[in-house]
């Protein structure tokens, strides 16, 4: 029989491909979602305040002008409405088969929007998938998250019809470009098995459903089973686990934490961990991919200096709590992202904006110690002509002086470039 999870949920996560503001939402069809001052002072004891505030809209909050574009809200999809049957018309040849996970069983339980600064807006997609098997599942997460390429085969009416709030915030309608640039989105997802399904430190399992692999295929001569060394070297440097009851494991599209322990409780991974953490490592991650990816096609940014300094005071560090599990957590979900790559490229970036005006500032200089020279020579010929006025040696130093300005400036542009 093949294994079942007892309980999973996830979410799918990308950036959103429309520029909206919270004022263009249907507030009959999005509701905001903030904490009550109750919650927010929970959350202000294990996470420093500073962090709450970057992250979540509270009730009585006062928090920087930077932070107030910080907003969620929720289209909620009513129970009945949920149960969704995940299926796709493949093309094989000439012949056109559909695709039906049987295994799997899919609720849509909500979709989120995600508002922060820079005009960046995250859209989550909610789902609930217990009592799926696990071979199923990791192939329904390939398609979630493969959405670009997957999302014109999907067959199922009902969730079609369930996507139309995403399909109306889109410029086009377009839902198979639902992120941007036709990105990959992000899955972080919530695994609990059977207890005596004894899996829970079970690093094989862990990759496969990290990886979306067909389950069973580490250490076997399966298409899809990796080398001997890659998963080694995945397991050392991407697996965290604080408890005997639970393993995670971060990667660049997937965090992933698995468990098969009844003393596992999954509420703080979906209302602490993945709120406060996970989002907080894909908006950093989606900031600095959009400037990188902008520098390379010669649309940088000019005010770059002044975002960074922004998302380093806001953003861009590590101690985000009391309690050292966060920490720890944001520290493990950052490296599978992948964000000091990023922020490696926005430094190089920094640098050269700052080379630039530097050089700028050189030829400037280098303009005025110009004409100061000529204009000292000639006063200084003057002197020892007896004042008398030459006016064919001021027309020679000022050509001379507009040969040497356009050398200087000729052979920075080249330094620049």
């Amino acid at each position: 029989m093949a294994a079942k999870t007892l309980y999973s949920h996830a979410y799918i996560v990308g950036c959103l491909n429309a520029q909206i503001h919270p004022d263009d939402l249907d507030t009959s069809s999005w509701r905001p979602v903030l904490l009550t001052s109750e919650e927010y002072v929970a959350r202000r004891g294990a996470y420093y305040k500073s962090h709450v505030d970057a992250m979540l809209e509270a009730e009585g909050q006062e928090r920087p002008k930077f932070l107030q574009s910080v907003r969620h809200f929720c289209h909620e999809v009513a129970p009945e409405r949920q149960e969704v049957v995940l299926s796709r018309s493949v093309r094989r040849g000439e012949e056109t088969i559909l695709q039906v996970l049987e295994g799997y069983h899919l609720h849509v339980c909500a979709f989120h929007l995600y508002f922060f600064p820079f005009d960046i807006v995250l859209v989550a997609l909610e789902i609930d998938d217990s009592a799926s098997e696990l071979n199923d599942l990791t192939m329904a997460h390939w398609w979630l998250t493969n959405w670009t390429q997957t999302f014109p085969g999907f067959a199922d009416s009902r969730w079609l019809e369930l996507l139309e709030p995403l399909r109306a915030l889109l410029p086009n309608g377009n839902l198979a470009a639902l992120v941007e640039e036709g990105n990959n989105l992000k899955i972080y997802q919530i695994i609990q098995l059977p207890e005596d399904d004894q899996t829970e430190a079970d690093e094989a399992l862990l990759y496969e459903l990290g990886t979306f692999s067909p389950i069973g295929c580490v250490r076997t001569d399966m298409r899809q089973s990796p080398s001997e060394d890659y998963f080694n070297n995945i397991v050392q440097q991407n697996v965290v686990s604080a408890f005997k009851n639970w393993r995670a494991l971060s990667l660049v599209d997937s965090f992933t934490v698995l468990s098969a322990s009844s003393s596992f409780g999954y509420w703080p991974w979906q209302h602490l961990y993945f709120p406060l953490i996970y989002l907080r490592c894909v908006f950093e991650k989606t900031f600095c991919a959009s400037r990188n990816s902008a520098y390379r096609l010669d649309k940088a940014q000019p005010n770059l200096v002044g975002e960074i300094s922004q998302m380093e005071k806001y953003y861009f560090y590590k101690n985000i709590s009391f309690n050292f599990l966060p920490s720890m957590l944001y520290e493990s979900m950052a490296d599978g992202i992948g964000i000091d790559a990023e922020r490696e490229e926005l430094s190089q970036q920094v640098k050269e904006q700052e080379e630039k005006q530097s050089n700028l500032m050189l030829t400037v200089i280098s303009v005025f110690a110009v004409f100061s020279v000529v204009c000292d020579f000639y006063s200084t010929v003057m002197a020892a002509s007896g004042g008398n006025e030459m006016p064919w040696l001021a027309r020679i130093l000022l050509t001379v002086s507009a040969v040497i300005i356009l050398f200087f400036v000729r052979h920075l542009s080249r330094h620049r470039a």
